[in-house]
């Protein structure tokens, strides 16, 4: 099994405070915000190689920081190549491009970049080993107004019958957070996505367009969960008494 963390935006809603670093590289509470998900993935069994993606306009950035990494992990760097806004591939896209750069023929554990939470993605990993179909995690964000951001999830005891990607009138608060769980076996339906002219940008996109061709399971967390897109979440990040208990 791999993990792939996904790096490769440019953080346009995070520009007033990155200074021209990557958002997964901001310090939150002196630590690379992209670490706190390793430290969470070194209990994960199996994990042959982490991939980190990112774009080529921050990928010095990202080799430095694996040059000065303390991690029993085997952690790779990989560039999309693309250096703009314009030329991105998406979040389905560089999952697509690893898989293809890779010719990988593994289970894939994808992780968001600008997660943060105290998810045990060991007991994920199970989860999804235990399901024949795709996996993701599932948060209740509690207000409709949230969850209108997010993709909505509807249950049906584990498995997921609805999966709309940023739902203007949402009929759950149940969303879908950028854990993913791909068995090796379903990999090929990725590139099929990119193929039928699919629009890759959100990863949500996929697993709506997946509803129905495969089985899709969602494993409901209730512990901590913040998405890192705005200086204000940024700046609350900090302050996170739960975070920084982890990491005591």
């Amino acid at each position: 099994m791999k993990a792939l963390l996904l790096a490769a935006g440019y953080g346009t809603r995070l520009q007033a405070v990155s200074l021209g670093r990557p958002k997964p590289l901001l310090p939150v509470q002196g630590i690379p915000l992209i670490e706190y998900t390793l430290l969470g993935l070194e209990s994960v069994e199996g994990l042959s190689e982490t991939v980190v993606v990112t774009n080529e306009t921050f990928a010095e950035q990202f080799r430095a920081w694996r040059g000065s990494l303390e991690t029993d992990l085997n952690v790779t760097v990989f560039s999309d190549g693309c250096s703009s806004l314009d030329e991105r591939l998406g979040s389905v896209g560089d999952i697509a491009f690893v898989v293809k750069t890779l010719q990988m023929e593994e289970d894939l554990l994808v992780v968001g970049g600008d997660n943060l939470f105290d998810l045990d993605l060991d007991a994920f990993r199970r989860f999804a080993q235990d399901r024949s179909g795709v996996s993701t995690v599932c948060y209740d964000v509690g207000e409709a107004s949230l969850a209108r951001l997010y993709s909505t999830v509807v249950l049906e005891q584990d498995r997921i019958v609805q999966f709309t990607e940023k739902d203007p009138n949402p009929s759950s608060t149940l969303v879908g957070i950028c854990v993913y769980y791909y068995p090796k076996e379903n990999l090929d339906l990725i590139s099929k996505f990119i193929e039928e002219g699919r629009d890759p940008d959100a990863s949500g996109n996929l697993l709506q367009w997946l509803v129905g061709r495969v089985p899709l399971y969602g494993m409901v967390f209730e512990g901590h969960w913040l998405d890192i897109g705005t200086p204000e979440e940024y700046e609350r990040s900090q302050g996170l008494v739960w975070l920084g208990k982890e990491m005591a």
